[in-house]
Protein backbone atom coordinates (compact mmCIF):
# COMPACT_ATOMS: atom_id res chain seq x y z
CA UNK A 1 0.00 0.00 0.00
CA UNK A 2 1.35 3.50 -1.33
CA UNK A 3 1.82 5.95 1.89
CA UNK A 4 3.31 9.32 1.27
CA UNK A 5 3.97 12.51 4.07
CA UNK A 6 4.01 16.00 2.37
CA UNK A 7 4.80 19.24 3.99
CA UNK A 8 2.57 22.17 3.93
CA UNK A 9 3.06 24.37 6.90
CA UNK A 10 3.96 24.88 10.11
CA UNK A 11 1.81 21.71 11.66
CA UNK A 12 -0.14 21.45 8.42
CA UNK A 13 0.60 18.14 6.35
CA UNK A 14 -1.01 16.48 3.61
CA UNK A 15 -1.09 11.97 3.95
CA UNK A 16 -1.72 10.15 0.70
CA UNK A 17 -2.83 6.63 1.78
CA UNK A 18 -4.05 4.31 -0.65
CA UNK A 19 -7.27 5.80 -2.05
CA UNK A 20 -7.28 8.44 0.96
CA UNK A 21 -5.54 11.68 1.10
CA UNK A 22 -5.94 13.22 4.70
CA UNK A 23 -5.02 17.34 5.34
CA UNK A 24 -4.03 18.08 9.25
CA UNK A 25 -4.55 21.41 10.55
CA UNK A 26 -4.75 23.76 6.91
CA UNK A 27 -3.60 27.52 8.70
CA UNK A 28 -5.81 30.51 7.99
CA UNK A 29 -4.54 32.81 5.35
CA UNK A 30 -2.51 34.80 7.09
CA UNK A 31 -0.69 31.73 8.11
CA UNK A 32 -0.40 30.33 4.75
CA UNK A 33 2.34 31.86 2.37
CA UNK A 34 1.65 31.68 -1.12
CA UNK A 35 4.09 28.87 -1.43
CA UNK A 36 2.46 26.99 0.76
CA UNK A 37 -0.82 27.37 -0.66
CA UNK A 38 0.84 26.36 -4.16
CA UNK A 39 2.01 23.45 -2.95
CA UNK A 40 -1.06 22.10 -1.01
CA UNK A 41 -3.38 22.64 -3.90
CA UNK A 42 -2.09 19.83 -6.45
CA UNK A 43 -2.39 17.63 -3.72
CA UNK A 44 -5.66 17.80 -2.95
CA UNK A 45 -7.21 18.14 -6.19
CA UNK A 46 -8.92 15.17 -7.98
CA UNK A 47 -8.69 13.39 -4.31
CA UNK A 48 -10.93 12.19 -1.96
CA UNK A 49 -9.82 14.48 0.85
CA UNK A 50 -10.94 14.10 5.01
CA UNK A 51 -9.67 17.60 6.51
CA UNK A 52 -8.90 17.07 10.28
CA UNK A 53 -8.89 20.89 12.33
CA UNK A 54 -7.40 20.28 15.58
CA UNK A 55 -8.54 23.01 17.22
CA UNK A 56 -9.39 26.96 17.03
CA UNK A 57 -6.33 28.91 16.97
CA UNK A 58 -5.36 30.40 13.92
CA UNK A 59 -2.22 28.77 12.82
CA UNK A 60 -4.07 25.51 12.30
CA UNK A 61 -7.62 26.59 11.42
CA UNK A 62 -8.63 28.14 7.90
CA UNK A 63 -12.12 29.87 8.06
CA UNK A 64 -13.46 28.55 4.94
CA UNK A 65 -12.02 25.19 4.72
CA UNK A 66 -14.31 24.12 1.90
CA UNK A 67 -13.11 26.34 -0.67
CA UNK A 68 -9.04 25.08 0.36
CA UNK A 69 -10.98 21.48 -0.50
CA UNK A 70 -13.39 22.77 -3.17
CA UNK A 71 -11.16 21.24 -5.95
CA UNK A 72 -11.15 17.67 -4.17
CA UNK A 73 -12.82 14.51 -6.13
CA UNK A 74 -15.00 14.42 -2.59
CA UNK A 75 -14.47 15.99 0.91
CA UNK A 76 -15.34 15.20 4.23
CA UNK A 77 -14.69 17.47 7.80
CA UNK A 78 -13.55 16.77 10.95
CA UNK A 79 -13.42 19.52 13.75
CA UNK A 80 -12.73 19.66 17.29
CA UNK A 81 -15.76 20.90 19.32
CA UNK A 82 -14.32 24.72 19.81
CA UNK A 83 -14.11 25.25 16.90
CA UNK A 84 -18.03 24.68 16.16
CA UNK A 85 -18.70 26.84 19.30
CA UNK A 86 -16.43 29.61 18.43
CA UNK A 87 -16.36 29.74 14.57
CA UNK A 88 -19.58 27.67 13.22
CA UNK A 89 -19.63 29.80 10.17
CA UNK A 90 -16.50 27.76 9.54
CA UNK A 91 -17.25 24.23 9.59
CA UNK A 92 -19.35 22.98 6.48
CA UNK A 93 -22.69 21.29 6.69
CA UNK A 94 -22.20 17.57 7.47
CA UNK A 95 -19.07 17.30 9.51
CA UNK A 96 -17.58 15.53 12.50
CA UNK A 97 -17.25 17.48 15.43
CA UNK A 98 -15.74 15.89 18.14
CA UNK A 99 -15.18 16.07 21.49
CA UNK A 100 -11.69 14.88 23.43
CA UNK A 101 -11.72 10.70 24.53
CA UNK A 102 -14.41 9.98 21.94
CA UNK A 103 -14.00 7.27 19.04
CA UNK A 104 -16.29 7.10 15.99
CA UNK A 105 -15.27 7.07 11.77
CA UNK A 106 -15.71 8.83 8.66
CA UNK A 107 -14.83 8.07 5.31
CA UNK A 108 -13.53 4.74 6.33
CA UNK A 109 -11.20 6.36 8.70
CA UNK A 110 -11.18 5.13 12.63
CA UNK A 111 -11.00 8.16 14.93
CA UNK A 112 -9.78 8.25 18.25
CA UNK A 113 -9.19 11.88 19.94
CA UNK A 114 -7.10 13.08 22.79
CA UNK A 115 -7.16 16.27 24.88
CA UNK A 116 -4.84 18.72 23.87
CA UNK A 117 -3.05 20.52 26.83
CA UNK A 118 -3.74 23.89 25.48
CA UNK A 119 -6.94 23.70 22.90
CA UNK A 120 -9.16 21.23 21.29
CA UNK A 121 -7.72 17.83 20.25
CA UNK A 122 -4.94 15.58 19.28
CA UNK A 123 -6.07 12.92 16.90
CA UNK A 124 -5.50 8.83 16.62
CA UNK A 125 -6.58 7.27 13.28
CA UNK A 126 -7.03 4.28 11.78
CA UNK A 127 -6.78 4.51 7.54
CA UNK A 128 -5.45 1.92 5.08
CA UNK A 129 -4.19 -0.46 8.01
CA UNK A 130 -1.55 2.39 9.39
CA UNK A 131 -2.36 3.76 12.52
CA UNK A 132 -1.27 7.75 12.75
CA UNK A 133 -1.29 10.69 15.06
CA UNK A 134 -1.35 14.49 14.64
CA UNK A 135 -0.86 16.02 17.76
CA UNK A 136 -2.68 19.23 17.38
CA UNK A 137 -0.84 21.92 19.74
CA UNK A 138 -0.95 18.84 22.94
CA UNK A 139 3.47 18.96 23.76
CA UNK A 140 5.32 19.51 26.82
CA UNK A 141 4.68 23.10 26.81
CA UNK A 142 6.97 23.63 29.89
CA UNK A 143 7.65 27.30 29.82
CA UNK A 144 10.31 28.88 31.85
CA UNK A 145 7.87 31.41 33.11
CA UNK A 146 5.16 28.73 34.38
CA UNK A 147 5.41 28.00 38.08
CA UNK A 148 6.40 25.00 39.82
CA UNK A 149 2.56 23.57 40.09
CA UNK A 150 2.19 24.85 36.19
CA UNK A 151 5.47 22.76 35.35
CA UNK A 152 4.36 19.69 37.28
CA UNK A 153 0.89 19.64 35.57
CA UNK A 154 2.01 20.08 31.97
CA UNK A 155 4.86 17.22 32.67
CA UNK A 156 2.02 14.97 33.96
CA UNK A 157 -0.64 15.69 31.55
CA UNK A 158 1.70 15.05 28.30
CA UNK A 159 3.16 11.25 29.98
CA UNK A 160 -0.20 10.19 31.06
CA UNK A 161 -1.05 11.11 26.79
CA UNK A 162 2.23 9.39 25.25
CA UNK A 163 1.00 6.14 27.88
CA UNK A 164 -2.19 6.22 25.91
CA UNK A 165 -0.71 6.69 22.37
CA UNK A 166 2.00 4.11 22.66
CA UNK A 167 -0.46 1.03 23.74
CA UNK A 168 -0.24 -0.04 19.74
CA UNK A 169 2.64 0.69 17.92
CA UNK A 170 2.39 3.81 15.61
CA UNK A 171 3.82 4.25 11.99
CA UNK A 172 3.30 7.74 11.44
CA UNK A 173 3.48 10.50 13.75
CA UNK A 174 3.27 14.50 13.55
CA UNK A 175 4.31 15.83 17.19
CA UNK A 176 5.32 19.37 18.40
CA UNK A 177 9.32 20.00 18.56
CA UNK A 178 9.26 23.64 19.32
CA UNK A 179 12.74 25.02 19.54
CA UNK A 180 11.78 28.11 21.69
CA UNK A 181 11.71 25.54 24.96
CA UNK A 182 14.65 23.59 26.06
CA UNK A 183 12.88 20.51 26.20
CA UNK A 184 12.08 20.82 22.37
CA UNK A 185 8.10 20.59 23.27
CA UNK A 186 8.61 16.79 24.45
CA UNK A 187 9.87 15.92 21.21
CA UNK A 188 12.57 13.82 22.44
CA UNK A 189 10.59 12.52 24.90
CA UNK A 190 7.47 11.47 22.68
CA UNK A 191 10.46 9.94 19.95
CA UNK A 192 11.73 7.39 23.23
CA UNK A 193 8.20 6.59 24.46
CA UNK A 194 6.07 6.16 21.56
CA UNK A 195 9.02 4.87 19.11
CA UNK A 196 6.46 5.68 16.34
CA UNK A 197 8.06 3.96 12.87
CA UNK A 198 8.32 7.30 11.07
CA UNK A 199 8.66 10.92 13.36
CA UNK A 200 7.38 14.19 11.56
CA UNK A 201 8.38 17.20 13.94
CA UNK A 202 5.83 19.98 13.46
CA UNK A 203 5.29 23.68 14.93
CA UNK A 204 8.59 25.18 13.16
CA UNK A 205 6.19 28.46 11.85
CA UNK A 206 8.04 27.84 8.46
CA UNK A 207 11.62 27.86 10.49
CA UNK A 208 13.01 24.54 9.02
CA UNK A 209 16.83 24.45 8.97
CA UNK A 210 17.07 24.07 12.66
CA UNK A 211 15.29 20.66 12.64
CA UNK A 212 18.43 18.71 11.42
CA UNK A 213 19.73 19.98 14.64
CA UNK A 214 17.05 17.97 16.47
CA UNK A 215 17.20 15.08 14.55
CA UNK A 216 19.62 12.68 16.50
CA UNK A 217 17.24 13.26 19.81
CA UNK A 218 14.52 12.79 17.61
CA UNK A 219 15.35 9.30 16.31
CA UNK A 220 16.98 8.14 19.48
CA UNK A 221 13.64 5.51 19.57
CA UNK A 222 14.70 4.19 16.28
CA UNK A 223 12.04 6.16 14.21
CA UNK A 224 12.46 7.61 10.98
CA UNK A 225 12.76 11.26 11.16
CA UNK A 226 11.74 13.46 8.37
CA UNK A 227 13.39 16.75 7.80
CA UNK A 228 11.81 18.45 5.51
CA UNK A 229 12.75 22.29 4.49
CA UNK A 230 9.98 23.50 2.40
CA UNK A 231 6.62 23.15 1.38
CA UNK A 232 6.28 20.50 -1.11
CA UNK A 233 8.77 18.47 0.44
CA UNK A 234 7.62 14.82 0.80
CA UNK A 235 8.42 11.33 2.29
CA UNK A 236 7.55 7.66 1.19
CA UNK A 237 6.53 5.42 3.52
CA UNK A 238 9.61 3.86 4.47
CA UNK A 239 10.12 -0.46 2.71
CA UNK A 240 10.71 -1.32 6.00
CA UNK A 241 7.86 0.18 7.53
CA UNK A 242 5.24 -2.37 8.54
CA UNK A 243 1.61 -1.40 9.14
CA UNK A 244 -0.98 -2.09 11.97
CA UNK A 245 -1.96 -4.78 9.40
CA UNK A 246 0.90 -6.78 9.85
CA UNK A 247 0.32 -6.67 13.97
CA UNK A 248 -2.77 -8.57 13.70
Amino acid sequence: MRAQVVYIFHNCFVVHAGEHTLLFDCPAPQYLPKRSAAALAPELRGRNVTAFVSHSHTDHCHPDLASVCAEAAGACFVFSDDVADLYPASVPAGALVLEPDQTGGINGIGIETLASNDLGLAFVLEVEGLRLYHGGDLAAWVWDTASPAEKAFTAGFFSAALERIAARPVDIAFTNVDRRLPNLAGGPEFAVRVRPRVLVPMHAFGRTAWLADAAPALAAGGSSVFLYRRPGDRLDLPDGVTTTKDHA
